[in-house]
C-alpha cells in the first residue's frame, strides 16, 4: 500500500515518508490504529 493510501488532506498538508513497506502493515494489520490516526491528522 503506497503513501497515496492516506487521505488526500494528510498527504497536502504533511511531508510523508514511507519506510520498508509501513503504511501497508500498519493499514492492514492495524487498521483501528490507522484510522484514528488519518482521523486525528485529518
Amino acid at each position: 500500500m503506497p503513501i497515496n493510501a492516506l487521505p488526500k488532506t494528510i498527504q497536502d498538508n504533511f511531508e510523508i515518508h514511507e519506510w520498508r513497506h509501513a503504511t501497508a502493515i500498519f493499514e492492514r494489520d492495524f487498521s483501528d490504529e490507522w484510522n484514528d490516526v488519518c482521523d486525528v491528522l485529518s
